[in-house]
């Protein structure tokens, strides 16, 4: 009957000491997949505020202002009402 007890707190002990085990894994795992979660929904507002800026720029590009403005800048236009200063090197 002894060695019965022994057997079976034996088998018991190691029953708990492996799903002490498996808690403790677990845990480690959801952890990280919270630190993963937050990572890529700091990535996803990330991207969704580079697509809102881009995407309004697409918008912008076909307006006359935007035109004038690469117009300006690229190609050097001039407006009739604009004063052209040039470097006398």
């Amino acid at each position: 009957m002894k060695r019965y007890r022994f057997i079976t707190g034996t088998v018991l002990a190691a029953l708990i000491a492996y799903g002490l085990f498996g808690v403790y894994s677990v845990s480690e795992e959801l952890e990280e997949a919270r630190k993963t979660e937050l990572s890529l929904k700091t990535q996803i507002s990330q991207t969704e505020t580079e697509n809102s800026l881009l995407t309004a720029k697409i918008e912008s590009i076909g307006t006359d202002e935007a035109i004038k403005a690469l117009a300006h800048e690229r190609l050097g236009l001039v407006l009739p009402d604009e004063v052209v200063f040039e470097d006398a090197d």
